[in-house]
């Protein structure tokens, strides 16, 4: 089922002749490394015969960036985590400043403390 199947004739997989070689236009040069032996290629084939090791060749590319993605995504999380409990610090930092900066003002000044407002009253017209 996989591999190399072995024919003494080439046979064209478009025309079901004998290939024709250089003559077609689907006679092509590939330049670069099989992805499964890691081994040289320069060779001229059909281009129907090369199909199955681009869709080698573009499966692991495509493998390989969904794990830089992916790796990209937990970097991104972990340090918007970080800015979150920053900013969140820093929103209950300023908050308590305000109470105190209001308290400090408001025994300086001698006013009497905020009124709350009455249970009864609110929500009512």
């Amino acid at each position: 089922m996989f591999g190399k199947k072995e024919s003494t004739i080439d046979l064209c997989p478009l025309l079901k002749e004998p290939c024709i070689k250089a003559r077609c236009a689907w006679w092509t040069h590939l330049i670069g490394e099989n992805p499964q032996t890691h081994q040289p290629v320069d060779e001229y084939k059909c281009a129907v015969t090369w199909l199955p090791v681009m869709l080698v060749e573009v499966a692991q590319k495509t493998n390989q960036t969904g794990a830089a993605i992916e790796s990209s995504r937990n970097s991104t999380l972990e340090k918007l985590d970080v800015l979150v409990q920053r900013e969140a610090n820093t929103w209950a930092a300023v908050e308590a400043f305000r109470n105190e900066f209001v308290a400090v003002a408001r025994r300086v000044l001698r006013l009497p403390p905020p009124a709350l407002p009455d249970s009864k009253l609110v929500g009512d017209n």
